[in-house]
């Protein structure tokens, strides 16, 4: 996976390679889950939704024979959380929410700080896309801030931990959204603070989309 995050695609697709080669020989099932999980993340992140589907399917499907653990925790915490992605993309509300409740409820089971983080984003996402089908049920809209403003906390107790500070200025730029059209002229003064806050750790980043999207809510 860090070879495809660092473009080289040759030899992440060696490592594969090699990798089912060795599970291959393999009995454990928390090592062939790894694979597949691997495997599923890789052609996610190449746009073959109904492959990463299946391989991150069957990940869970080997972890659950493992010995819990916590690391096996984290494992699931993450493949709930890819699969929580992918259905949420398609629109898919009753799978979202599953697949991210058993994410956040497998993440708190560990100590693993990115992926307490997305889960909570993952759990933030699913709400604001109820309420954004019925904005009528304000409960919805709540538990949206509820859940990414207990992200934005989560990473700032555990700034160290989390490796870029792009996801602070992702929640931050959501957070702002749901304050400014969900809550209307009621929160303005949280919509500016989380638009700052956005601006402020893109403006470090320098990505450029989030620069982009911290100034739009500024200028609004």
């Amino acid at each position: 996976m860090n070879l495809l995050i660092l473009e080289e695609k040759e030899a992440s697709n060696e490592s594969i390679k090699k990798a089912i080669f060795y599970a291959n020989k393999t009995h454990n099932p928390a090592t062939k889950g790894y694979l597949n999980y691997t495997q599923g993340w890789l052609e996610a992140r190449n746009n073959n939704i109904t492959k990463a589907t299946n391989y991150f399917l069957s990940a869970l499907k080997q972890y659950h024979k493992a010995p819990l653990s916590t690391i096996i925790h984290n494992n699931l915490a993450a493949t709930y959380n890819e699969l929580a992605t992918i259905y949420a993309n398609l629109d898919e509300l009753d799978l979202h929410e599953h697949y991210s409740k058993l994410s956040l409820e497998s993440a708190l089971k560990q100590d693993e700080a990115e992926t307490v983080f997305s889960a909570y984003m993952n759990m933030g996402y699913f709400y604001q896309k109820k309420f954004s089908q019925n904005n009528s049920q304000y409960e919805y809209r709540d538990l949206t801030e509820k859940y990414y403003l207990k992200a934005i906390e989560f990473y700032q107790k555990k700034v160290k931990e989390i490796a870029s500070p792009t996801n602070l200025s992702f929640a931050a730029i959501n957070l702002s959204n749901v304050y400014f059209y969900f809550y209307e002229d009621t929160h303005i003064d949280k919509a500016i603070y989380y638009a700052e806050l956005a601006r402020e750790v893109s403006l470090d980043t320098k990505l450029a989309s989030h620069i982009a999207a911290s100034y739009g809510m500024l200028s609004e």
